[in-house]
């Protein structure tokens, strides 16, 4: 199965996606140290309470928020797009945990 997520070329969103898609995603972080997806929301609506974390694209642009926690400050952290057998990175970014959601504007759009 292909990822279903792409980097976006424009400043308009993040990334873009084809309408009705299924996306899971993952927080993963270096050896030694945890790290889990305490909350995720997507078009304003909570997805999945546990793991897999997926959600299917609206269409139009829709935020994405994912609230992480990790067990150390500053630790990398790389959120992934799980694919059906591959994987890709999405983001990486040092966990904060004065500031631990991220956002991201996905654009759905129909092919």
């Amino acid at each position: 199965m292909a990822c279903g997520l792409r980097l976006s070329t424009s400043f308009k969103e993040d990334f873009i996606g084809e309408v009705s898609s299924t996306i899971t995603v993952k927080i993963t972080g270096p050896s030694g140290a945890a790290a889990e997806i305490v909350h995720i929301r997507y078009a304003g609506d909570p997805i999945d309470d546990e793991e897999p974390y997926q959600f299917d694209i609206q269409p139009g642009a829709k935020m994405l928020v994912i609230l992480v926690e990790a067990s150390k400050p500053g630790v990398l952290l790389q959120l992934v797009e799980d694919c059906g057998g591959s994987e890709q990175v999405i983001d990486r970014f040092h966990f904060d945990p004065k500031n631990p959601a991220r956002g991201y504007i996905v654009r759905g759009i129909a092919v």
